[in-house]
């Protein structure tokens, strides 16, 4: 009977224990480790601001810190994107933000500069700061990141398309040619006119003197005929 007792005890006693360790802790909660980046959604707005959320909204284990940078591309850059695309390179580092989460926290966001009128990739990723991305860009330390053209306004245009940064050049008004002023046509100087010469006045004989004078000239005529016909009288006579 006690043999019996004793291991229906333990019997029960074993089922017991083991449905206690088998049943899930009502109020456990499982952490994430956040340096696996599946572990992690990440969403990139306005090309500058990022947010870090854990996936299934579940708490960090422990402090987790990522970079979120941002690059100056070349000018050269084509635009195909950057594996093997050696206008890819060299790219400066431009802005840095830091995005940091804390054990039991599941969300942080950062925000960076951009350059202006400039091909930029901005990248969010893990371990050391990288300031000079070259041919081998943030490799296992990658997270997420873009690559565009940006001209300084709230929104980036499409890649390569910088054309809001040109300086519009200010077209030259043409000079209005002056029109020569027409020579005036000299004056052709009057021809003096020759003054007409005084005719010489003709000396008239005073009239007294001419009087006289024909006085005279009959009076001797006179004579010469009273003498010739005295003459002739006599004669016949």
């Amino acid at each position: 009977m006690f043999s019996k007792f004793v291991t229906g005890a333990l019997i029960f006693g074993g089922l017991t224990a083991g449905s206690l360790l088998s049943a899930p802790a009502a109020h456990a909660t499982t952490c994430v480790d956040g340096n696996v980046s599946s572990n992690l959604n990440v969403a990139i707005s306005s090309h500058d601001t990022v947010t870090v959320t854990t996936k299934n909204g579940q708490p960090l284990c422990k402090d987790l810190t990522l970079h979120w940078d941002s690059y100056v591309m070349p000018d050269a850059y084509n635009g195909k994107g950057f594996s093997g695309n050696n206008t890819a390179i060299p790219q400066t580092q431009y802005s840095r933000s830091v995005v940091t989460i804390k054990a039991g926290e599941k969300t942080a966001t950062a925000k960076i500069s951009l350059p202006t009128c400039k091909n930029v990739q901005t990248d969010l990723y893990s371990g050391a700061e990288i300031k000079t991305v070259n041919a081998n860009g943030h490799g296992s330390q990658f997270i997420a990141g873009e690559i565009f053209a940006y001209t300084g306004k709230t929104t980036a245009t499409s890649l390569k398309d910088l054309k809001g940064c040109e300086t519009p050049t200010t077209p030259t008004t043409p000079t209005t040619p002056t029109t020569p002023t027409t020579p005036e046509t000299p004056v052709t100087p009057e021809t003096p006119v020759t003054p007409v010469t005084p005719e010489t006045p003709v000396a008239e004989l005073p009239a007294t003197g001419a009087s006289e004078s024909a006085t005279l000239i009959i009076a001797t005529l006179l004579a010469a005929g009273a003498y010739s016909v005295t003459s002739l009288v006599t004669k016949r006579a």
